[in-house]
């Protein structure tokens, strides 16, 4: 593997690459030295030990696939890998201490009922690179195990937050050495370990208290309607059991509002939702268009693109 040859090579650097979601896909070099202490933050909050367990099911050409391994070899813990695809349970039967996933895996690992049995064995799972669904979440309120929603970007070498997937919990716990601000209500993050000078992010937050926050939405998502500001992902939250296809909420220009919101679902057979979603959502939240998309476009590593319109 290409990775791990770079990483037992005598440079202090390795090139990574951004996913492509919030702008064209960009290549950079980090020092490895980096690279260890996310790893460090994230083993030291699971209790990570030699000789357990750990499951590499994503590709190593990008963040989440090389934290994978440096979290094992810093560790030296046990690499169960695969290729890359939607449901890695199906050939994976061993028991793991530790997996990460994308919202797109653990959905499809949660349909079938032998795989969601697995998943309910893993000690700890990890799910990045996008938002979780609110059926998945439901559903994995059920399990025994633990899971986490993740929080950062390639720019953090992986995460740099996490959030306890539970009833009552809706704040992400920085992990150890990450301190954060609000500028603006978007998130900085304060030079540290990982990153050499501070970061501000397009993502909105209310910080609850030192080290926590909430997620509001990103601020290049966020919609202008008619002065009220409204977070698509809020509201995807509140329709997370209306649809069994992928979806996402959008804007366009509207010469009244200045922008409207609309609903982006990847269909090609039109459905009737009006009266779902007037049950669901605030007057200023209903899509005034439902826009129907055959195939969402997406970045290499799988995560939907949002298209405005």
């Amino acid at each position: 593997m290409k990775f791990i040859l770079d990483w037992d090579s005598d440079s202090s650097e390795i090139e990574v690459q951004t996913s492509g979601s919030t702008g064209a896909p960009k290549k950079f070099m980090v020092n490895k030295s980096a690279m260890r202490h996310s790893a460090m933050a994230t083993g030291k909050f699971f209790g990570f030990e030699q000789d357990q367990t750990i499951l590499l099911c994503m590709s190593p050409a990008f963040i989440g696939g090389k934290m994978v391994i440096v979290r094992a070899k810093e560790f030296g813990m046990k690499v169960i890998a695969c290729e890359p695809n939607k449901n890695p349970l199906e050939v994976i039967t061993q028991n793991l201490d530790f997996a990460a996933f994308v919202p797109l895996q653990v959905r499809e690992i949660l349909t079938n009922s032998r795989t969601k049995e697995r998943y309910s064995k893993i000690k700890n799972v990890i799910i990045g690179g996008a938002q979780l669904g609110k059926a998945e979440f439901d559903q994995l309120l059920a399990l025994h195990n633990n899971s986490y929603q993740t929080f950062g970007m390639t720019e953090t070498l992986s995460h740099f937050a996490l959030k306890k997937i539970s009833e009552e919990n809706d704040l992400y716990q920085c992990l150890q050495g990450w301190e954060i601000e609000s500028s603006e209500g978007r998130l900085l993050l304060k030079a540290n370990e990982v990153i050499v000078e501070d970061l501000l992010t397009n993502d909105l937050v209310e910080i609850v208290k030192k080290g926590m926050f909430r997620f509001l939405g990103r601020a290049d998502n966020a919609i202008n309607s008619g002065g009220i500001k409204l977070f698509p992902e809020r509201i995807e939250q509140k329709i997370g059991n209306l649809l069994p296809q992928r979806y996402y909420i959008s804007k366009k220009a509207d010469e009244k509002w200045g922008e409207a919101v609309v609903l982006v679902i990847e269909s090609v057979a039109k459905l009737d939702l009006e009266k779902e979603l007037r049950n669901l959502l605030d007057s200023k939240e209903m899509p005034k268009e439902i826009i129907y998309l055959p195939k969402f476009k997406e970045t290499g590593s799988g995560k939907v693109i949002r298209e405005t319109f």
